[in-house]
């Protein structure tokens, strides 16, 4: 069976298309949100359950159609230059590859193309470099390439399940987490990007994650993925209390040392993110009964709904100049890209329409 290939799409085969399709919105468009620049996202608009990459600008007009097939594609990034979007897919074959595509359209390029999943893309903060994680040898591990395709290299050898990998601020390290599928156990895990020098952050500090979070076809395939303060010398990650039954947050210094609990209030707590000012988390949390977006300051007080809506709410990504965040919820039933300001005030809904549009991220 595949795994969340949308199956009425394996009865045609689609062409793909040089140039873009305009789409127009379905409502008016809202307000210029405060910047310049693109949103690229998924939506099952034209194709039922196979996502496609859009992309419209930052006030949600212009959106544009960028792929035209039968693939289901997930979680698209923007490279540090803005110039192209990366994303992976499940194809038709049922493996899960990486691709690229120019941000006008045009050269969809299949870089990883191998046997087993292939996934989790990252860039390097140069654009240079990709890691990514792949089960091609058997077991999912860490892996880096040059942003073309080229020099695939596996960096990691190990039983257990490498996964999320990301460069730290410098380029010079990934940071990742390794988890044992059996015991739940996790360890997150920094190395040079030649694989050399491997170091457990959390080493006699027993941390536990749930079976459906270390799954690539997990709608939250994020949530336990540790988080790199801007300067790169803290992470904010999440962990599973077995007792407790309910995911805390927790920050440390870069080495692991300094563990802090910043979050354990009932109801999961998860995916972390330091606010490009430094002085703020950004998290999600099930505690009010939907999954909201919380705010807290960096020792854990203070910690506040901002969302505060029906249905669940996503944190995406924050604004270039940090003052804005930017989500998408379905407090009105389907998905919808939404963003607001960096204290829940003037939320402002992006997109409309009876389907689904997700997994945003801007340029």
């Amino acid at each position: 069976m595949l795994k969340y290939h949308c199956k009425l799409a394996l009865l045609s085969v689609f062409i793909l298309f040089s140039c873009t399709q305009p789409v127009e919105p379905d409502q008016a468009i809202s307000d210029n949100p405060g910047f310049t620049g693109k949103i690229a996202f998924l939506s099952d608009r034209d194709t039922g359950l196979c996502r496609q990459i859009y992309l419209m600008n930052c006030d949600g007009s212009e959106q544009v159609r960028m792929t035209n097939d039968s693939n289901d594609y997930r979680y698209p990034v923007f490279s540090p230059d803005g110039s192209k979007i990366l994303f992976y897919s499940n194809t038709t074959d049922d493996s899960d590859e990486i691709f690229v595509i120019d941000t006008d359209g045009s050269n969809l390029i299949n870089l990883t193309s191998s046997p087993g999943d292939d996934n989790l893309p990252s860039y390097s903060p140069s654009g240079t470099h990709i890691t990514f994680t792949s089960t091609r040898d058997g077991n999912r591990e860490i892996y880096i390439m040059d942003s073309d395709g080229q020099q695939q290299t596996r960096l990691t050898f190990n039983d257990i399940i490498d996964h999320s990998p990301q460069f730290t601020p410098d380029a010079h390290k990934i940071m990742y987490y390794s988890s044992e599928p059996d015991e739940r156990e996790y360890n997150i895990y920094i190395m040079n990007v030649d694989g050399s020098e491997r170091e457990c952050l959390t080493s006699n500090k027993i941390h536990f994650i749930t079976q459906s979070f270390i799954s690539d076809r997990s709608f939250n395939v994020f949530d336990a993925m540790p988080h790199i303060s801007q300067d790169g010398s803290e992470i904010v990650f999440s962990s599973y209390d077995t007792k407790l039954k309910n995911y805390l947050i927790f920050r440390s210094d870069i080495g692991g040392q300094n563990l802090r609990l910043l979050a354990n209030e009932p109801g999961y707590n998860l995916a972390p993110f330091y606010t490009p000012d430094g002085r703020s988390i950004i998290f999600r949390s099930h505690r009010g009964g939907n999954y909201d977006i919380y705010k807290m300051k960096l020792d854990g007080q203070n910690q506040i709904n901002l969302t505060n809506g029906s249905g669940h709410a996503y944190f995406a990504q924050f604004s270039p100049d940090g003052s804005k965040i930017l989500f998408y919820t379905d407090r009105n039933r389907y998905y919808k890209i939404w963003i607001m300001n960096l204290d829940g005030s003037n939320q402002t809904q992006l997109t409309f329409g009876e389907y689904n549009d997700y997994q945003p991220t801007l340029f």
